[in-house]
């Protein structure tokens, strides 16, 4: 089987469709891309679209939050590490000299 024939199974990651040949040569889309165009045609409602906007807000401040945590974080892992290594010189200073 070469690498451009149809019966290969092709992935095309960047739109996220699967396809697989079938024997009367009509590709199948897999479930994963119906259940999105399932959900984007549920989403046209109002009420429904609201709270999936609403729900991408909080997780947006939520991952907002933990981006200000982790910088955070990293400073005073950045001080951290600096003391231990000032205090591993004086330490290294002490037993040498």
């Amino acid at each position: 089987m070469c690498v451009g024939t149809p019966e290969r199974t092709s992935l095309h990651r960047l739109r996220g469709v699967v396809t697989v040949k079938r024997r009367h040569g009509r590709p199948r889309v897999l479930r994963h891309q119906r259940r999105r165009r399932r959900m984007l045609r549920k989403l046209k409602s109002g009420k429904k679209r609201e709270a999936m906007e609403m729900k991408n807000l909080r997780l947006f401040m939520k991952n907002q939050r933990i981006i200000q945590e982790n910088e955070l974080l990293r400073e005073k892992a950045l001080l951290l590490h600096q003391e231990n290594a000032e205090l591993l010189l004086l330490l290294r200073n002490k037993f040498s000299g």
